[in-house]
């Protein structure tokens, strides 16, 4: 009899372990877990149905939120005002963007045209910034089709001008 309680309480101990190094969580709950690698610690958390998302070129943290994108402005002799975008660029709908001026002078975004037209449109101008800043950020707008927007220097005109290419 002692032995058939002994097994009897070794079972419920090994359930009642197994239960717990497995976090198994209630309905509506969440659970997180964690590793140890050689190059840092990851953890995720995961809630009614959703995950997270691993940062390109983390060393294993993982973050959630939009993505992000930087755009390069810069002094360019050959160009007609002496300085250029980078383009033209391609993002996912959502990437927040900004422009990274490493020119000698100050720029700011205007919004032309985009195509298709169906397409919402840019929104806002982004706001002059300064030489050796970033501008505002500027979030994509969300598109069922690959949408090009087409934009130009405020302070240097027309011919200063890039492309964004925003998919869904």
């Amino acid at each position: 009899m002692k032995l058939n309680v002994t097994l009897a309480v070794t079972s419920v101990l090994v359930l009642a372990v197994g239960y717990g190094m497995f976090g198994c969580g209630g309905e509506g709950g969440s659970s997180t877990s964690s590793t140890q690698g050689t190059t840092g610690s990851t953890t995720g958390t995961t809630t009614a149905g959703t995950t997270g998302a691993t940062t390109a070129g983390s060393t294993g943290t993982t973050t959630s939120g939009p993505a992000t994108a930087s755009i390069a402005t810069i002094n360019n002799s050959s160009a007609p005002m002496g300085f250029s975008f980078q383009s033209p660029v391609t993002v996912a709908s959502g990437t927040q963007v900004t422009w990274n001026n490493t020119s000698a002078a100050p720029h700011g975004i205007t919004w032309d045209t985009w195509t298709p037209s169906a397409q919402p449109a840019p929104g806002a101008d982004v706001a002059i910034f300064n030489a050796g800043s970033m501008s505002a950020v500027w979030t994509a707008p969300t598109v069922t089709a690959s949408t090009t927007y087409n934009y130009h220097c405020t302070v240097h005109g027309a011919t200063m001008n890039g492309q964004i290419i925003v998919t869904p």
